[in-house]
């Protein structure tokens, strides 16, 4: 046991009545009968245990054991003073602690980047997104609350913690979606329901869009680019013409730019990731990624742009 002190009786090492190795023995700990002696003391029990934080203390039965007075900022509760009433043989109390790690909280978007919460993510309008909970694997079981705070509305949604965590689906983000998220984890340890929250985490939803053509005469007309991992990036596709059409089909069409008039042969040979569209996706985002070493850039026209013609 970390140092000489342990949690007994509870479903895991991070919960349960807490004792020390004093004199030779395994004994209880006494803490006067007074919440905040309790709390400062099962706070240095978690850390020492190495249990993340204190988020349940509960009393227990008297005891006439020798008790412990600590500020709740020690690392050990060797380091606390002895209780001054367990010098005077003042009956104290044993108590019992629930300790549990902060729960983690990241955002996923729909191309696999990962963003936890000091990164404070930034979401394009119309893209998909999911939020994931999780927590170390302390205690079996439970649940996940995510709560939402916007500007105009709050949330919340439930998922119970399926190997400790639990995946919340968001699609089309709008503005609506910017805001403020926290998980919340729920559990049923020794007879006490406790809760512990994350770091909160703020997303952004832009409204600028994650394509755009470049070196055009209009925003209608240009080379294909993507913002992809935090950075603008050349879209890419494989040398065949119906690819290409499928790919500029979907640009025009997100950008509100019409239909596609022309395609430019292929001008920049590129190695990283390539779309792959059917043709009829909303945005580009939805189309199939696929990393590979032989694509070109691509460079479209399209109907809305001023003195476009038919061509190809």
């Amino acid at each position: 046991m970390p140092g000489g002190v342990r949690l007994v009786g509870g479903d895991s090492r991070c919960a349960g009545e807490v004792e020390w190795y004093y004199h030779g023995e395994w004994r209880i700990v006494g803490t006067s009968d007074d919440n905040s002696y309790r709390t400062d003391a099962s706070a240095v029990v978690c850390r020492q245990m190495r249990c993340g934080s204190s988020v349940s203390v509960i009393p227990g039965n008297t005891t006439r054991e020798p008790g412990v007075s600590c500020f709740g900022t020690e690392s050990a509760l060797r380091e606390c003073g002895i209780d001054k009433d367990s010098i005077l043989n003042v009956t104290l109390s044993s108590f019992t602690v629930i300790c549990s790690v902060q729960p983690d909280i990241y955002l996923t978007d729909s191309m696999g980047g990962v963003f936890r919460g000091h990164q404070e993510p930034e979401m394009f309008r119309g893209s998909n997104f999911t939020i994931t909970c999780s927590t170390q694997p302390q205690y079996p079981g439970g649940s996940f609350l995510l709560t939402f705070i916007g500007s105009n509305r709050t949330q919340t949604q439930t998922q119970p913690a399926v190997n400790h965590s639990a995946v919340f689906l968001f699609s089309a983000a709008d503005d609506s979606h910017q805001g403020n998220y926290r998980c919340v984890y729920y559990n049923y340890v020794f007879s006490h329901n406790f809760y512990c929250e994350s770091q909160l985490l703020f997303l952004t939803v832009t409204r600028t869009d994650d394509v755009r053509l470049v070196g055009g005469d209009s925003h209608c007309a240009g080379e294909v680019e993507w913002y992809y991992h935090g950075e603008w990036r050349i879209v890419g596709t494989v040398d065949m013409n119906s690819f290409r059409k499928r790919v500029a089909a979907v640009v025009c069409r997100q950008l509100g730019c019409g239909s596609t008039v022309s395609i430019s042969p292929p001008a920049k040979r590129i190695h990283g990731t390539g779309c792959q569209c059917s043709g009829s996706e909303p945005r580009l985002r939805n189309c199939l990624t696929r990393l590979a070493t032989n694509l070109f850039s691509l460079s479209v026209v399209c109907s809305d742009h001023q003195g476009a013609g038919e061509s190809e």
